[in-house]
């Protein structure tokens, strides 16, 4: 990892308690600190310490002041060093039968570049200081390590440990480079004894294999012939079976001529007797299992209403608003609103029950019809979803919400405005929001997901972070419509790309980032009801908490 301590807001957070004072800060103090930021510049790469490095050439750039009045002056300035090795730095490619395989990728003596930051203040007649390294590849990339670091081609987390030519497992790397001394025992590549540790490896693994053929081989033999002595056998067995066959034919054929005259005689007589019977046994069948199947579709029949539900509930179902039964046909036909996504969706149905008591149910809006099978009063698919007859509470309950996702749904169109606001700013923005949370149901993936409702709590104290991308959306569905002047989203230690916020399918506001540790708030009206709120991230977007800001 790298050090990131930042002086200038070290300081700046003591500025009420800096005292006056003049000239620079004092050499031996600055430093002390540099050096202690050049040894922790990248511990990814290499844990320096004053036993395997030293640092040498340190030069600072000229000192940059800021009074704050009567508390005191903040000094600032650039630095440059060189972290110089005390013994050979290496890199460990695998472990063979005990002992590291290593690549030197620095001998004593070489320096490394690094660069930096110092500044701070005096504070209560004591000097504050701070130095931290600066890495221009990023928090996670090389920097100044990146010649050593390309010497090892494709260097992973890991690497394995081979015991008598097979892999056995694999090892974890703390740091990417060590001090030679400290992976002993060790066998540097490339090295005669590296060699001479192929080359016997190399042999062993010849032995084995001329081993493994031998063996091979027997069970090969051994296994023809076991083949061969189970096919004498059997060919016996049938030969024996053959005969006995035979002569149990014979005998059976004369008992059969008797028993077949016999038969006739009384086949005869059944037959007529029969018919008469099957008859009227098709006549019964066929009108009870019509019956049968009629009371499939008896959830569509009732007079309040049908829903057809997940796992979400009434409130995110699809409600059959009328239906026309066909009797004979065995079918049933009528319109339908699906309340999952606003704006809702209005769609014709058509549904048939086949000969085995299977209702299909199939909708105008597309896809491969459901089957569903009768459960008590209801009917259920494998799919999870279940049709079910509506009370009449809740057909009342239904009614009011379609009127109300269709007027929230038929609105004109807005562009809402983005507020974006950074770290720095959210220091001081965030304490002043009244926010509420946004009570619901959170749908994620496409599943009500109650794991993800904490994020739409408005708590300002929760450090959780959620994560989304790739088009992945988070849709919440009030409890009750709510309204405010906007809609909070807090950021997390990592900045998001970009987000499409969209309130009840149509008023749409574009994110194009949420700046790390930062925030943003979307501008709605204050007469605008939100019912439902979509979150779609075409970018990749993390987020502690969001909620409505009153």
């Amino acid at each position: 990892m790298f050090r990131t301590v930042s002086p200038i807001v070290a300081v700046a957070a003591l500025s009420f308690t800096l005292a006056g004072c003049g000239g620079g800060p004092p050499s031996d103090v600055v430093t002390a600190e540099v050096t202690d930021a050049v040894y922790n510049a990248n511990t990814a790469m290499f844990i320096a310490n004053k036993d395997n490095a030293e640092v040498v050439s340190i030069k600072l750039g000229k000192w940059e002041t800021e009074k704050f009045g009567d508390m005191g002056t903040l000094y600032q300035t650039t630095w440059t060093a060189k972290l110089r090795f005390k013994e050979p730095i290496a890199c460990i490619l695998a472990e063979y039968d005990g002992k590291n395989i290593v690549k030197i990728v620095a001998e004593k003596g070489d320096e490394l570049p690094v660069e930096g930051r110092c500044g701070g203040g005096k504070a209560n007649g004591k000097w504050e200081l701070g130095a931290n390294a600066v890495n221009k590849d990023g928090i996670m990339g090389a920097g100044a390590w990146k010649a050593i670091y390309d010497k090892v081609p494709d260097l992973k987390m890991g690497y394995p440990v081979i015991s008598n030519g097979m892999q056995s497992g694999a090892k974890f790397r703390n740091q990417n480079f060590e001090p030679l001394s400290k992976l002993k025992p060790y066998v540097i590549e490339g090295s005669e004894e590296f060699k001479k540790m192929m080359a016997e490896a190399e042999a062993r693994a010849k032995k084995a294999q001329e081993a493994a053929a031998e063996r091979a081989r027997i069970q090969r033999e051994q296994l023809q012939a076991q083949q061969l002595q189970r096919q004498q056998e059997a060919e016996e067995r049938q030969r024996q079976y053959q005969e006995q066959v035979a002569r149990q034919q014979a005998e059976a054929a004369e008992r059969q001529r008797l028993a077949q005259e016999e038969y006739a005689r009384k086949q005869a007589e059944a037959a007529e007797a029969a018919r008469i019977a099957r008859e009227e046994a098709i006549a019964k069948a066929a009108a009870e299992k019509h019956a049968r199947l009629l009371a499939v579709m008896k959830p569509l029949q009732s007079a309040t209403g049908t829903i057809i539900t997940a796992e979400a509930g009434q409130s995110l179902g699809t409600v059959l608003l009328d239906a026309t039964i066909d009797e004979e046909k065995l079918s049933v036909a009528g319109n339908a609103i699906n309340l999952r996504e606003m704006p809702f969706k209005e769609f014709t149905y058509t549904g048939s029950v086949d000969d085995r008591g299977t209702f299909s149910f199939r909708s105008s809006l597309g896809g491969e019809p459901v089957a569903y099978n009768a459960s008590g009063e209801k009917l259920a698919s494998r799919a999870g979803f279940t049709i079910s007859p509506l009370a009449q509470a809740d057909r009342s309950r239904m009614e009011s919400l379609i009127a109300l996702g269709k007027r929230l749904g038929s609105a004109a169109p807005l562009s809402l405005a983005v507020e974006t606001i950074d770290a720095e700013a959210a220091k001081a923005r965030e304490p002043q929001l009244r926010l509420s949370g946004l009570n619901g149901q959170v749908i994620y993936r496409n599943r009500l997901d109650t794991r993800v409702n904490p994020l739409f709590a408005a708590d300002m104290a929760s450090n959780r972070s959620y994560a989304w991308k790739g088009g992945e959306t988070i849709a919440v569905r009030l409890a009750e419509p709510a309204s405010g002047t906007g809609i909070f989203i807090r950021g997390t230690s990592a900045a998001s790309t970009e987000l499409i916020v969209t309130i009840n399918g149509v008023h749409k506001a574009t994110i194009p980032s949420i700046p790390k540790l930062g925030g943003v708030i979307i501008a709605v009206p204050n007469n605008l009801e939100i019912l439902d709120v979509t979150f779609q991230a075409t970018g990749s977007v993390t987020a502690r908490t969001i909620g409505l800001v009153k």
